[in-house]
């Protein structure tokens, strides 16, 4: 899975994907609407559990708060974190390199 904001983008694999103005968060937005530590992602399979982490201009799925609770969003959910649209999309697991592909490759 991918998250994108703004021109940047970010592989969420196993591990958790911080979001802020932080230079210490995973995908750092320098916008004064997201907070130095504003938000986070875990990835749950073909969803994440987004949280926010006490920011102070909100974190919105669908136009509404999620408040303190974590919630579950997929690429289908409308994410935004202070002003900034974040969008998720599904990637498709690495295919096999082209050797492997190879008829004339060596056995």
């Amino acid at each position: 899975m991918r998250v994108h904001a703004e021109t940047q983008s970010v592989d969420l694999g196993a591990t958790e994907v911080v979001i802020g103005r932080s230079p210490y968060c995973t995908l750092v937005l320098e916008d004064p609407s997201v907070s130095r530590v504003h938000a986070s992602l875990q990835r749950l399979g073909d969803h994440c559990r987004l949280k926010d982490l006490g920011s102070k201009n909100g974190t919105f799925v669908n136009d509404r708060p999620i408040g303190v609770d974590s919630v579950l969003v997929g690429p289908e959910d409308s994410i935004r974190v202070g002003d900034i649209p974040v969008r998720l999309e599904i990637i498709e697991s690495a295919n096999l390199d082209d050797d492997t592909m190879r008829e004339d490759r060596p056995r």
